[in-house]
Formats: structure tokens, sequence, C-alpha cells
């Protein structure tokens, strides 16, 4: 303990000099992070584009097909491909990472 209490206080003092120089540098490295931002921005632009694709099929905006907007009916087939491709690469994977 003693050893502790020598040692502590000039390390900390070293760090918080190397922060006042601003020689402090520090190396972040994510590995497989990119996987899962980019299943979750897939996600999140199939959620919006289902979203407006619904909002077109609800308010009947031409050009309409018996009724239904033909640009909403886009939308969703484009939506469902997205959320398809989506949990095709989470269970390729075999984790939800």
């Amino acid at each position: 303990m003693a050893d502790f209490m020598e040692t502590v206080p000039s390390a900390v003092a070293d760090i918080l000099e190397r922060f006042r120089d601003g020689s402090m540098e520090i190396h972040m490295e994510h590995r497989g992070f990119e996987y899962a931002v980019n299943r979750l921005v897939l996600g999140v632009l199939a959620a919006a584009v289902f979203m407006g694709s619904s909002m077109l099929l609800s308010s009947g905006t031409p050009p309409t097909v018996y009724g239904l907007s033909i640009f909403g009916l886009l939308g969703w087939g484009v939506a469902i491909g997205m959320i398809v491709r989506a949990l095709w690469a989470i269970m390729v994977a075999g984790r939800l990472d």
C-alpha cells in the first residue's frame, strides 16, 4: 500500500502535465463495430421508408391503382426488401452484433 501511495501521485501528475502540454494521445480501435452500425442504419432507413410509404398509401397520393398510391406500394416493396436484407445478414452471421 505504501508503494502504491508513492507511485500514484506522481503518475497522476504526469498525466495531468501531458494533458496541459497537449502531448496526451489516446488511441481507440473498434473491431467489428461497423457491422452493427450498418445494420442499425439499415433498420432505421427501412423504418423511415416504411412509414413514409404508409403515409402515401393512407392519403391516396396520385397516381393510384385501385385507390392505392403507386409510390406508396413501391416504397413498401423497397422497405420490405431492406428488412429482409437486414434479417438475412443477421441470420448469416449467426449473432445479433
